[in-house]
């Protein structure tokens, strides 16, 4: 997404020449974002956003709430996403309610 980006350029000035991505249809797809901020209510959608898991915002882990490009959204299913409050980036690969979720997520996939 990067690579046409010269250093000199700022976010504001940033063209924003990503390609959608759309996942697989033959796949049922699950995503789980972290929160590293309990405090942090989910109506502070700015903050949380900024905030998110320490390394990528949650509506970018969740693949959504793209406003000015609508095509980059991966449409998962809300009753296959799932935030987690007081994790980090890191923190999700060894956090017992993540590892809970993918069994809940998995109990739900259709043969």
């Amino acid at each position: 997404d990067w690579k046409h980006v010269n250093q000199e350029d700022t976010i504001k000035n940033y063209d924003d020449n990503r390609l959608p991505t759309p996942l697989p249809t033959h796949i049922q797809c699950f995503a789980i974002a972290g929160i590293v901020n309990a405090n942090i209510h989910p109506t502070q959608s700015i903050v949380v956003d900024i905030v998110g898991d320490g390394l990528v915002s949650e509506s970018s882990a969740l693949g959504k709430d793209h406003p000015t490009r609508p095509e980059l959204n991966i449409c998962i299913p809300t009753t296959r996403r799932k935030t987690i409050y007081n994790v980090n980036h890191d923190g999700l690969l060894k956090n017992v309610e993540v590892l809970d979720t993918i069994r809940s997520f998995l109990m739900k996939v259709d043969p």
